[in-house]
C-alpha cells in the first residue's frame, strides 16, 4: 500500500459522496441562473487577495 493510499480518509466513499451532493444540488436548485454580478465580483476579489496573501506568507515562512 502506498503512503498516499494510507492517508485517504474517505477513499472512494468521498468521491461517491461528492457526486451525490452535486446531483442533489442540481435537482434541488435546478438550472436557473443566479445573477448577482457585484456580489460575485466581490467574492472573487476577496479570494484573490486571500490567495496572494497566503502565497506571500508561505514564501516568507520558507525563508525562516
Amino acid at each position: 500500500m502506498s503512503a498516499f493510499a494510507s492517508r485517504q480518509i474517505f477513499g472512494w466513499g468521498g468521491v461517491v459522496l461528492a457526486l451525490a451532493a452535486v446531483i442533489l444540488a442540481e435537482q434541488l436548485l435546478g438550472s436557473g441562473k443566479w445573477v448577482h454580478e457585484p456580489f460575485h465580483s466581490a467574492i472573487e476579489a476577496f479570494g484573490t487577495v486571500a490567495a496572494v496573501t497566503l502565497g506571500a506568507i508561505t514564501l516568507m515562512m520558507r525563508s525562516y
